[in-house]
């Protein structure tokens, strides 16, 4: 809610009288006051406003309530996001900012985010790691360049990663997704030196490293000689 101005003895400051209270739509008001100035505000900003027909209001005080809107805009354009999928901070900032909102208001609004826990970096990558590790079988190196683009920090992104990636699963899905590769080329009739080429070129593709690629081709191969 927007905190009354103070008065002081001897300042007076302008005020500007409201005139009309006009709702439009569902979710605006359209306050019209003197001079033919129009302000419109977000229906819940207005009501937690407390203002009234006839009211007389600072300019200071309407500054504020127009700050306020703007923030409750940027709020709600931010949790619309995050309704869709969890977002990092970087990915949220760069979004808001795409919509040409106040980029300090943007700041105010990621800071109390990030303070209520509607946004947190280390769940964000925890949940991308599992759903890219599960569905697509991501290695350590692909899923590392996708959370650094996504603006995690490196610290959460070795914490993360360490976690998710103990060595035996980490070989175990490098094998199963070169069973799969082998199924796709296998009507190819390749030799198998350029069999094992393409293999291994698609697991550093997904994140492999080379002693893991190697023992994943290695072991698939055993069947396919």
């Amino acid at each position: 809610m927007i905190k009354p101005v103070p008065t002081w003895v001897g300042f007076k400051f302008s005020t500007m009288k409201i005139l009309r209270v006009v709702k439009k739509y569902d979710r605006d008001v359209i306050l019209h006051l003197e001079n033919d100035e129009k302000v419109i505000l977000d229906y819940e900003v207005f009501v937690k406003s407390r203002l009234r027909k006839n009211d007389e209001i600072p300019e200071e005080q309407l500054s504020l309530l127009i700050s306020e809107n703007k923030i409750h805009q940027i709020k709600r354009t931010a949790f619309k996001l995050l309704s869709r999928r969890l977002h990092s901070v970087s990915e949220l900032r760069l979004k808001l900012k795409q919509k040409r909102l106040d980029n300090v208001l943007i700041e105010t609004v990621l800071d109390e985010l990030t303070g209520k826990n509607f946004l947190d970096d280390y769940k964000f990558a925890e949940q991308f790691s599992e759903e890219n590790i599960r569905n697509k079988l991501w290695g350590k190196g692909k899923l590392k360049a996708e959370l650094l683009k996504r603006g995690i920090h490196s610290e959460i992104i070795s914490q993360v990663l360490e976690e998710k990636f103990p060595e035996s699963d980490n070989l175990s899905n490098a094998i199963l997704l070169s069973k799969k590769k082998l199924k796709l080329l296998s009507t190819r009739k390749l030799e198998k030196e350029k069999l094992e080429y393409k293999i291994l070129s698609f697991l550093y593709s997904r994140g492999y490293d080379y002693d893991t690629s190697r023992q994943a081709v290695s072991e698939v191969m055993k069947g396919n000689v």
